[in-house]
């Protein structure tokens, strides 16, 4: 009787202890994708104030070496290019303003959507618009970069 009495008292402290350790797993990754949720909106905003400020190393730190962009009129481009409209004046960008951000997190992978309104120059055309946006991101040994955006205009 003693021993069954044991065992019944051993199960339901490990059982206790289980559920327990597995609430505080999930209050522990909730803060933890609350920090990542948090540092991507960060990051986001960076890479937009980078844009107005012709800061090209900005911008190589945060796109990753395989980025690939398409922006609202269908054109493609990659990190390199990026950086060279900027650093030759063929991208011009007067203001830009992020809201509606919502974060998505898979492990390394994030997705980032959310609203733009832009007062740009391409190539002296008017760029200016308010769009959606469509980014992902992948954390490579610590360090988060953008590998993939897209951008659609909103139509009235």
């Amino acid at each position: 009787m003693k021993r069954i009495t044991l065992l019944g008292c051993a199960v339901l402290g490990i059982t206790f202890l289980t559920c327990g350790y597995a609430s505080l797993s999930a209050a522990g990754f909730a803060q933890q994708s609350t920090a990542i949720e948090q540092t991507l909106i960060n990051l986001e905003r960076e890479w937009s104030n980078a844009w107005m400020k012709a800061d090209t190393a900005t911008i190589d730190r945060i796109e990753s070496n395989d980025f690939v962009g398409v922006d609202a009129m269908g054109v493609v481009s990659t990190k390199a290019e990026d950086i060279a409209s900027i650093k030759n004046g063929e991208w011009k960008v007067q203001s830009s303003q992020l809201d509606d951000m919502k974060v998505r997190v898979y492990g390394d992978t994030a997705v980032v959507t959310g609203r733009f309104t832009q007062k740009a120059q391409y190539k002296g055309a008017d760029r200016s618009y308010t769009g959606r946006f469509t980014d992902t991101w992948v954390n490579r040994g610590g360090r988060w970069q953008c590998v993939a955006s897209q951008s659609t205009r909103i139509t009235k």
